[in-house]
């Protein structure tokens, strides 16, 4: 779980979420990744890792939420399966049941936000190509392909990190793609995520556009990189 500046928070989500977790029996670590907070969320991690024998925290310069997303894979390898969540706290755990009672039978279970009314257009253009790219590119439909709201199988997960460079800006859509690519078992659950519960989001920005920008060419390049790689 990726953080950045959101102390107010924290508590709450690792109160919630582990109670969850620890009611459906699962052995698990929770990796908290601090992104170079500016406010107090490092040391509210701490005092979560004291609270909770299952976090475990990390800090690093900022360095993005791509990124740091990787890193978090990159540490949880070594488990079965992997969840990927934001620290905002805007998925409501029970939801996660019917994620966890379908891992043996999908290699992935992806979340799917409910569309916001009042988000700005550059967002919405982002999330059409995005879903066209991974349509025509790899050959399946994901409503939500960038959704960073699920639960992998970790074989795969490792399987299809070789091909995501360590600075990239959508990691998440990278790896649905592959997903798609090899045609593994993919299922798709509205995570309820509601406008009122959602934070206000900033429509455009030179990072955003840069972002998109490269994950577009992030996706062209994977999709070479698989067909060289098939035909070796």
């Amino acid at each position: 779980m990726p953080v950045y500046n959101e102390s107010s928070v924290l508590n709450q989500f690792a109160s919630d979420w582990i109670e969850e977790l620890r009611k459906l029996k699962i052995s698990f670590i929770i990796h908290f990744l601090d992104d170079g907070s500016t406010d107090s969320s490092w040391q509210v991690l701490e005092e979560i890792s004291v609270t909770y024998p299952e976090a475990r925290i990390c800090r690093h310069k900022n360095i993005g939420h791509g990124p740091t997303i990787l890193k978090g894979y990159h540490s949880s390898l070594d488990s079965r399966w992997i969840l990927q969540l934001d620290s905002d706290h805007e998925i409501e755990p029970k939801i996660f049941f019917n994620f966890w009672e379908n891992r043996f039978e999908y290699d992935m279970v992806i979340g799917k936000r409910q569309r916001e009314r009042n988000i700005s257009l550059f967002r919405k253009i982002l999330s059409k190509v995005s879903t066209f790219l991974v349509q025509y590119l790899f050959g399946g439909v994901i409503e939500d392909a960038n959704c960073p709201f699920r639960l992998m199988n970790s074989k795969c997960v490792k399987n299809y990190l070789r091909y995501i460079p360590n600075n990239c800006f959508a990691p998440n859509l990278l790896l649905t793609s592959q997903f798609v690519y090899f045609k593994k078992n993919i299922l798709t659950i509205n995570s309820n995520v509601t406008v009122e519960k959602r934070k206000i989001r900033k429509g455009f920005s030179l990072r955003m556009m840069l972002g998109g920008f490269l994950s577009i060419c992030c996706l062209i390049k994977l999709k070479i990189n698989l067909l060289l790689n098939s035909s070796k």
